[in-house]
């Protein structure tokens, strides 16, 4: 599909139905509600059957995944076991978020256009708004697989423009050659009628923007109607051109970029227009395990409901409560069974009070809940220490890293993936330039992700001080590795402030005379005397 959707076609089209099916398994997962995880596998939750052999096998497949699912089971009693839930999927959307974001990153222009383009950086990159925006677009793509960023701009709302970023489940991309060159994006509206759905879809291409409003149902696109009929688009009405386009002049830059999460994605390789998405850190081995851990948890919650104090006394210890009331004993009703007649014991009849506690199994629990939580962050790419599963603490940024290094590895490698950011941040301030006027890039911006373990002021002071032992850098540099965040004006400061306190002190004695020109007058003459006592006058003075 190029361009917006031909009308009274179905709608998601194939096969990105299989993707927006798969984002709810992993939604589900993501939002933790009980209800729905009951719901999504309980619930009857399936895909349009096509004939196609991929799409059959994977229908197939996660109808029988529903079925083993723990929270697919269809209790055999009345008495339905309780089931709970660990967010361990929400968590892991958690920790890939903050841990590829753990700081802002820095959008910087070029150095020969930094003194026309450094202050729109900071006015429309380097602002708080963006930088939020984009922690919340990770935590999207490691749960859907991915995420899409789009160059929005609205005068009402603000004098700049922005990116807007988009969940997968909302987007069908178009690939050539594994490189990005269309997507769609579209929006479901209030229609006030339950059978009719209205869609607001538009299509990002080169340097523009098509938009249009079509009436449909569920599954079918419809017919398209004018961006007048619903508040929400009339806006564009008069923004459009004949061909529902939106222009920017002089920019010929895709609109839109693609974050994957991970890559590659086995389960779409064989798809040609699937294949290229990213991989969610939800796949089906990890979701298999979420499901293993919740039915560990719920295990283990039963065990203590079975674990309760009983009491068992003989009936004839019960006091009546009155006709059709039952009885009850001087203790807490909550904790005691009666047993008809009597026992005897040596040879006499006696009541019966015996306690019964079964046995809480902790430890088994909490080592099988761990152990698959090991394998879940294994397969993810984690350190056991992200999670707090580590038996030793690290106490320097040194074995931070080395403790995290499969953390680590995988936010390098989710970098790499989200190395597009630089190019859309650079038509985005070419857009910017072209709406509401201003200097355009015409080299790209650079993109400086931090660091994740930051080294303690010790730890600085200790490396910067072997540093100027070794007359390995300058004092600028070891001012600037102390304090990243500081511009050249303040660096340059302090280094001038260091520079004049260690300085050489002038000693209090004055200099030297050696360190002046001729000897004093009388001195001169002395020596003029001795030379002609001891031998021939001469008018050259003695050293």
């Amino acid at each position: 599909m190029t361009g917006l959707p031909a009308a009274n076609t179905s709608w998601p089209p194939a096969p990105h139905d299989l993707v927006i099916d798969a984002c709810k398994e992993a939604q589900a997962w993501w939002t933790g509600d009980p209800a729905l995880l009951q719901q999504f596998y309980g619930g009857g939750q399936t895909a349009a059957y096509d004939t196609t052999s991929a799409r059959r096998n994977t229908l197939g497949n996660r109808a029988r995944r529903a079925i083993d699912a723990f929270w697919g089971r269809v209790p055999t009693t009345t008495n339905t076991p309780k089931k709970l839930h660990v967010p361990v999927a929400a968590d892991l959307g958690r920790i890939a978020a903050h841990t590829l974001l753990s700081e802002p990153v820095t959008f910087t222009p070029a150095d020969d256009e930094i003194d026309a383009l450094g202050a729109l950086c900071d006015d429309v990159l380097n602002t708080d708004d963006n930088y939020s925006r984009m922690l919340v677009a990770a935590e999207s793509a490691s749960m859907l697989s991915g995420v899409y960023g789009r160059i929005v701009w609205d005068a009402s709302v603000d004098d700049h423009t922005w990116i807007d970023y988009v969940d997968a489940d909302r987007a069908i991309p178009e690939f050539k050659w594994g490189r990005l060159v269309g997507c769609t994006f579209w929006t479901e509206l209030d229609s006030g009628n339950s059978n009719i759905v209205l869609r607001h879809v538009e299509y990002y291409g080169k340097g523009f923007i098509e938009h249009a409003l079509y009436e449909g149902t569920r599954d079918n696109i419809g017919r398209p109607v004018p961006l007048n009929e619903h508040s929400a688009t009339e806006h564009l009405a008069s923004m459009v051109s004949p061909e529902s386009r939106i222009v920017v002049d002089g920019v010929d830059d895709l609109l839109v970029g693609y974050f994957p999460n991970m890559r590659p994605n086995p389960l779409w390789r064989n798809e040609p227009e699937l294949r290229h998405l990213g991989r969610s850190d939800l796949t089906v081995d990890v979701i298999r395990l979420l499901d293993a851990i919740d039915e560990t948890w719920s295990s283990w919650m039963r065990d203590l409901e079975l674990g309760k104090a009983r009491i068992i006394v003989s009936e004839s210890l019960l006091t009546p409560r009155g006709p059709g009331k039952g009885t009850t004993f001087d203790t807490d009703h909550a904790i005691f069974s009666s047993v008809a007649g009597t026992f005897v014991k040596d040879g006499e009849e006696q009541q019966l009070i015996e306690a019964h506690q079964f046995a809480i199994r902790v430890d088994e629990h909490r080592a099988t809940a761990e152990a698959l939580l090991r394998q879940v962050l294994g397969r993810v790419g984690y350190s056991p220490i992200t999670f707090g599963l580590s038996d030793e603490v690290a106490a320097t940024a040194t074995e931070v890293g080395a403790k995290e290094r499969d953390t680590n590895r995988t936010r390098d490698a989710k970098i790499r993936l989200w190395s597009g950011l630089s190019r859309l941040a650079t038509t985005q301030l070419r857009v910017e330039a072209a709406i509401f006027k201003g200097p355009a890039p015409s080299e790209p911006i650079r993109v400086e992700w931090p660091d994740t373990s930051q080294a303690t002021p010790r730890e600085l002071a200790e490396t910067s001080q072997l540093l100027k032992a070794a007359q390995a850098a300058s004092t600028k540099t070891l001012v600037q590795m102390n304090h990243p965040d500081w511009d050249d004006a303040q660096v340059d400061a302090e280094v001038a402030l260091i520079q004049g306190e260690t300085a050489p002190p002038v000693s209090i004695f004055g200099p030297s005379e050696s360190s002046f020109g001729a000897p004093a007058a009388e001195e001169t003459q002395a020596e003029d005397v001795d030379a002609e006592v001891d031998g021939e006058p001469t008018d050259t003075p003695t050293a």
